[in-house]
C-alpha cells in the first residue's frame, strides 16, 4: 500500500475539553489545546514515552516503547501514528517520499486511574503519577534474559531464586520515585574495580498525603549495598567527563536528590578501603 497513514485510536468517555498532555523527555508533560480551525498535522505532537487526557475524575494514559506522534482530535480520544508510506514529498520538510518502511513491534501500555490533584500548574506542566512512572519504566526498561551453555552438573536446589545487590534497608529499593539507572564496570581493562553509578529521581503528580515526594531525599550510599563496602565515591557530570566532587567516605557518603534530579558517580565497591589518588582530570584527554 502507498500514500497511507496507519494509526491506532483509543476512544473513551473522558471529557478532556480539547486538552492533550505529551512528554518531551519522559519526565514531565506539556499541556496542549486542540485547534479545530487548524489542519490535522497542527494538532499532532511528539510523544517520547507518555501521553494522557483527563477530566476531573479520570486520567487515561498511554505509555509507548519508542517515540511516536500522537493527537487528541476528538474529546476523549487519543490516536497514535504507527506508520506512514508516501510516494512523494509531503511538503513538510522531508524532501522525499517515505518508502523505506520496515516491520517492527509497537508495544503500548494503557492505564486508567484517578486524576491526581493538584491539577497542572499555571504554565501547563504536569507530571505522571507514581504508578504511571512505574509502568513507563517497565515498558522501556524491561529485563533482558540471557542464556549460556553450562558445562557440568547444575544443582538447582542450591541455586538462589533471587539475588539482591541492595541491603534490606536500602532507600533505593523502597523509595518509589528514585531509580538506580546504571551500575556497570567503568573500564574492564584499565579500571576493573570502578563502577559507573547513575541515579535518577522522578517527579510525580501527588496527593496531599504524599508531600514527602516533593522534598529533598538524602541517600547514604554506605548503607545501600548488601555485604559490600564503599571504598571510593566521586561525583561526575552526567557524561562522566568532568570531576565535580570527591567524597570523604570516612565522614560523609550522603547524596541529595531533588525531584527530576539525575546524578552520575564513580564508585568502588570492595571488602576493604582502597588507596588511590583523586583523579580530578583523568578523563579529560
Amino acid at each position: 500500500m502507498i500514500d497511507k497513514e496507519f494509526i491506532v485510536r483509543y476512544e473513551t468517555d473522558i471529557d478532556s475539553k480539547s486538552l492533550f498532555y505529551t512528554d518531551l523527555q519522559g519526565l514531565s508533560l506539556k499541556k496542549s489545546k486542540r485547534r479545530d480551525d487548524r489542519p490535522i498535522q497542527h494538532n499532532y505532537y511528539p510523544i517520547t514515552t507518555t501521553a494522557f487526557i483527563q477530566d476531573d475524575n479520570t486520567r487515561f494514559t498511554i505509555h509507548t516503547q519508542h517515540p511516536v506522534g500522537g493527537a487528541s482530535l476528538i474529546d476523549g480520544n487519543i490516536e497514535i501514528m504507527l506508520d506512514r508510506r508516501l510516494s512523494s514529498d509531503d511538503n513538510r520538510g522531508l524532501g522525499q517520499g517515505v518508502t523505506d518502511n520496515r516491520a517492527y513491534i509497537s508495544a503500548m501500555h494503557l492505564t486508567f486511574e484517578d486524576t491526581p490533584h493538584p491539577s497542572p500548574d499555571a504554565n501547563g506542566w504536569s507530571f505522571p503519577s507514581m504508578y504511571s512512572n512505574w509502568r513507563s519504566l517497565v515498558i522501556n526498561n524491561s529485563p533482558i534474559a540471557l542464556s549460556s551453555e553450562w558445562e557440568g552438573d547444575l544443582n538447582l536446589e542450591s541455586t538462589p531464586s533471587s539475588i539482591s545487590l541492595l541491603s534490606s534497608n536500602s532507600l533505593l529499593s523502597k523509595q518509589k520515585d528514585t531509580h538506580l539507572i546504571t551500575l556497570k564496570v567503568r573500564d574492564p581493562y584499565d579500571c576493573p574495580d570502578d563502577l559507573i553509578l547513575i541515579l535518577m529521581r522522578t517527579h510525580t503528580d501527588i496527593k496531599s498525603d504524599n508531600r514527602r515526594y516533593q522534598k529533598t531525599l538524602t541517600i547514604n550510599l554506605k548503607e545501600e549495598f548488601k555485604d559490600i563496602s564503599l571504598s571510593y565515591l566521586e561525583e561526575r557530570t552526567l557524561t562522566l567527563m568532568y570531576h565535580k566532587n570527591t567524597f570523604n567516605i570516612m565522614n560523609n557518603t550522603n547524596i541529595d536528590l531533588t525531584p527530576l534530579d539525575i546524578k552520575s558517580f564513580i564508585v568502588t565497591l570492595s571488602p576493604s578501603f582502597s588507596k588511590r589518588k583523586t583523579p580530578a582530570n583523568e578523563w579529560d584527554d
